[in-house]
C-alpha cells in the first residue's frame, strides 16, 4: 500500500509539472498579407537595409532587421499606436527586446528603428490586419529624455493577452502538502475545524471594513497591480511571483483589477488565520491559546492594512504559513527518515520557492521558518534531526527552482548595495554558528528542558535576524513593519510551543491566551493609526479609481511623476489605451513633447520645493480650464521620511488643458 501510494505522489507531482509548467511562447507568429510583405520589401529597397516581414499577429506587423554581426532587430508597428517609442499619425513603432533606455542601445539598432520610421511617415503601411493588437511594451527611454508613459498603460482585450502565467510551483508545493498533512488524524476534528473556518471568515469581515487603498511607499502600488495585470514590468526584477500568482485574478475583472485583488487579498487572509490555528494546534496549543493568536494576527493593525491594499506582502505570508504548518504536521506525524516527513518539507520548500520570488522582503522570514519543527512536542534529539534534514531539503527544492530567479534579483544594482553595506554572508555565517551553539547548549541541560531551550534559542535567533538584515530601516514604521510580518509564522508559532511548553494544562493556557489577546488589543489601540494611515501619493492613486473610468476627451493624462530630489508619483490609468498616463519628470517639464487635447493632474508633489517648480513650468505651457474638473483635499502623509510634504493639508486637482502655442525661435 505504502509504495503503491508513494508511486502515486511521484506520478501525481510529474503529471503537474507536466500540465501546469509555463507556457512557452511561440517564435512565429501568423504568416503577413501581401501588400504589407511588399511595403517591407519596398521600405528594405529604398533604404538599403535587410528588412522582412517576420510576423502579423492582429492589429500588429512584425519586422525583422538584419544590422550586421549583430542579434537581428523585431520592429512593432501597431494600429492604434497606443503606447509607442514612436508614433506616425495613428502607427505606433518600438522596437521588441529588453531595452531599459533606448537611447543607449547600439547605433545600428536605433538607425534600423530610423530608417522604419522614415518608411513609415514617406509611405504609411497597408491596413493592418483587422482586430484587437495584442499587448506591447516599448521600452523606458531615460525618463530625464522626455515624457514618459506609465508603464503598461494598455487595455486590451483578455483574448489577446499573453498567456497567464500558472504558479505551479504554489500548485505542486500544495498538493505535496496536503498528500503530507493527511497521514494521519490531524490535531483537529471536523467540528472545531469548522470553527475556526467560521472565526477567520469573521475576522475577513472586520478587515474588509477597512476602505481599500494603495498602500506601498513611493507611489509604487499601481505599478505593481499593472504588473499583474499584465505580467511584464520593470519590477520583475524582484522577481515573477507576483504576476506568477494574480496575473489569473487580475484578468477575471480586467477594467478594475484592484477589486479582484482584493477579493482574492480576503481569501489569503483567511488562509492566514486558518494555517495559524491548525499550527498552533500541531505544536500542543489548546484551543483558546489557538484562537487568540489566529484572531490577533488576522486583527493586527500592519495584517489588516495589508490585506486591504496591493502589497506583496500577503501573498508571501499566506505561503509562509502554509508551508510552516505543512513542517509541524509533517514532524508531529512522522519520523525524520520518513517518506512522508520529506514529502512535506519538500512541499514546503516548493511554497517558500514560490514566495521567494514575489519580494526578496520575504527572504529572510523564509530562511528562519524551517526552526517551527523545534516547537513540536517530541524529544529533541528527533526534532533537531528533522531541523537539518528540512533545512537541507528546503535549500535544494528553493536552489533547483528558483535559484536562477533569485540570483537575477540578487545581481541587481539596488539589491547588491544592501548586502554589501550590511556584510550579509558574515552575519548569515554568525547567526548559523549561533544555531549551531544553541543546539549544542541543550544537549547539556536537562532533558526536559532541552526542547524549550530550542525554541527560546530559535526565536532569538529570528528577532536578531529581522533586527539585523532590516532593508526599509530609514523607512516609516508602517512600512517596515510589513517585513517584520514576514517573521510571524516563525514568531507564532515558536510562542504556542513556549506556552504549551511551559504551561500545558488547559486552565493555564486559557489564562494565557486571555493575557495574550489583552496584549495585543492594546498594542493594535495605540498602533492603529500609525501602522494603517496610508501616504497622500497612495491616497492620489485610489482617488484616480474613482475618475478614470469618466467619458474623458482627452489624449492623455499628463502630470509631473518626479525627479531628482524630489518623490514620485503613478497613475493607475493601466486599464485606458485611449487615455494613458503620461508622467513628466521634473528635468523635462520644458521641452516634453505635448500634443492634443490634454488632462492635467496636480499632484501632492506640486506643494512645495523642486516639485512645485516643476509644476509651474508644466503649468506655464498649458492652457488650463479652470475650475478644475475635479478637485480634491488629501492629508499630507508624505511617503518618505526624506521627501515632507509641506502644510496638513494638499490640494490635488484634475485639469482640462491645451498645449499653448510656442512662439517662433
Amino acid at each position: 500500500m505504502w509504495i503503491e501510494l508513494r508511486w502515486f505522489v511521484v506520478l501525481w507531482a510529474a503529471m503537474m509539472c507536466w500540465l501546469l509548467g509555463p507556457a512557452t511562447a511561440r517564435a512565429d507568429g501568423p504568416a503577413c498579407a501581401e501588400p504589407l510583405t511588399r511595403w517591407v520589401g519596398q521600405c528594405a529597397e529604398d533604404s538599403g537595409l535587410a528588412l522582412r516581414a517576420d510576423a502579423c499577429p492582429p492589429g500588429m506587423l512584425i519586422v525583422k532587421a538584419e544590422v550586421g554581426d549583430a542579434e537581428p532587430l523585431r520592429i512593432e508597428l501597431r494600429e492604434p499606436a497606443g503606447r509607442a517609442l514612436v508614433t506616425v499619425d495613428e502607427l505606433g513603432i518600438s522596437p521588441i527586446g529588453e531595452f531599459a533606455r533606448w537611447s543607449e542601445v547600439s547605433r545600428e539598432y536605433q538607425d534600423a528603428l530610423t530608417t522604419v520610421v522614415d518608411c513609415a511617415k514617406r509611405r504609411p503601411p497597408p491596413p493592418l490586419t483587422s482586430g484587437p493588437p495584442s499587448p506591447r511594451f516599448a521600452p523606458d527611454d531615460d525618463p530625464r529624455d522626455g515624457a514618459r508613459s506609465q508603464p503598461r498603460a494598455a487595455m486590451v482585450h483578455p483574448r489577446s493577452y499573453a498567456p497567464t502565467p500558472i504558479p505551479w510551483l504554489a500548485l505542486v508545493g500544495l498538493g505535496c502538502c496536503a498528500v503530507a498533512s493527511l497521514r494521519r488524524r490531524g490535531p483537529l476534528r471536523a467540528t472545531e475545524f469548522a470553527v475556526a473556518l467560521a472565526l477567520a471568515l469573521l475576522a475577513a469581515l472586520a478587515q474588509s471594513r477597512l476602505g481599500w487603498s494603495f498602500f506601498l511607499q513611493n507611489a509604487h502600488g499601481p505599478e505593481w497591480v499593472a504588473f499583474a495585470l499584465f505580467g511584464e514590468s520593470g519590477l520583475s526584477t524582484y522577481g515573477p511571483g507576483y504576476a506568477e500568482l494574480l496575473t489569473f485574478v487580475a484578468r477575471l475583472d480586467p477594467a478594475r483589477p484592484e477589486r479582484a485583488l482584493a477579493w482574492a487579498y480576503l481569501g489569503l487572509g483567511v488562509v492566514l488565520s486558518t494555517s495559524l490555528y491548525v499550527g498552533a494546534r500541531a505544536v500542543g496549543a489548546r484551543a483558546a491559546l489557538a484562537a487568540a493568536l489566529a484572531l490577533g494576527l488576522a486583527l493586527d493593525p500592519t495584517i489588516t492594512r495589508l490585506i486591504r491594499s496591493e502589497a506583496y506582502h500577503v501573498p508571501i505570508l499566506a505561503l509562509l504559513f502554509v508551508a510552516a504548518t505543512t513542517l509541524v504536521l509533517a514532524a508531529r506525524r512522522a519520523a525524520a527518515s520518513s517518506w512522508w516527513f520529506v514529502v512535506g518539507c519538500v512541499g514546503a520548500g516548493l511554497l517558500i520557492s514560490q514566495a521567494a520570488r514575489v519580494h526578496p522582503v520575504g527572504w529572510l522570514g523564509a530562511l528562519t521558518l524551517p526552526t517551527v519543527i523545534l516547537s513540536v512536542p517530541g524529544r529533541a534529539r528527533d526534532r533537531v534531526a528533522q531541523l537539518v534534514i528540512a533545512f537541507a531539503i528546503i535549500a535544494v527544492a528553493v536552489g533547483l527552482t528558483s535559484g536562477a530567479s533569485l540570483l537575477e534579483t540578487i545581481t541587481t544594482s539596488m539589491h547588491a548595495s544592501f548586502t554589501a553595506e550590511r556584510d550579509a554572508p558574515r552575519l548569515v555565517l554568525l547567526h548559523a554558528a549561533a544555531l549551531v551553539a544553541i543546539i549544542a547548549a541543550a544537549r547539556r541541560v536537562a532533558p526536559a528542558r532541552r526542547r524549550a531551550l530550542l525554541v527560546l534559542g530559535a526565536l532569538a535567533l529570528s528577532v536578531s535576524v529581522a533586527r539585523q538584515f532590516d532593508p526599509v530601516i530609514a523607512d516609516y514604521m508602517r512600512y517596515r513593519a510589513g517585513y517584520f510580518a514576514c517573521f510571524a509564522p516563525t514568531v507564532a508559532l515558536g510562542l504556542a510551543g513556549l506556552v504549551t511548553r511551559a504551561r500545558p494544562r488547559r486552565r493555564a493556557q486559557a489564562i494565557a491566551a486571555c493575557a495574550l489577546a489583552l496584549a495585543l488589543a492594546l498594542v493594535a489601540v495605540a498602533t492603529w493609526s500609525a501602522r494603517t494611515r496610508v501616504a497622500t501619493d497612495a491616497l492620489e492613486s485610489t482617488w484616480a479609481l474613482e475618475w478614470r473610468a469618466g467619458p474623458w476627451a482627452a489624449a492623455g493624462v499628463v502630470y509631473v511623476s518626479g525627479g531628482d530630489g524630489m518623490g514620485s508619483l503613478a497613475l493607475p490609468l493601466y486599464t485606458r489605451d485611449d487615455v494613458p498616463a503620461v508622467g513628466v519628470r521634473s528635468e523635462r517639464v520644458d521641452d516634453a513633447p505635448l500634443a492634443g487635447p490634454l488632462l492635467y493632474y496636480r499632484s501632492s508633489l506640486c506643494s512645495g520645493g523642486r516639485g512645485r517648480a516643476a509644476c509651474d513650468a508644466l503649468e506655464r505651457r498649458l492652457e488650463l480650464t479652470r475650475p478644475p474638473a475635479l478637485e480634491r483635499a488629501l492629508p499630507a502623509i508624505p511617503s518618505q521620511l526624506w521627501n515632507p510634504l509641506e502644510g496638513e493639508r494638499v490640494t490635488v486637482g484634475l485639469y482640462r488643458a491645451r498645449p499653448r502655442e510656442r512662439a517662433a525661435p
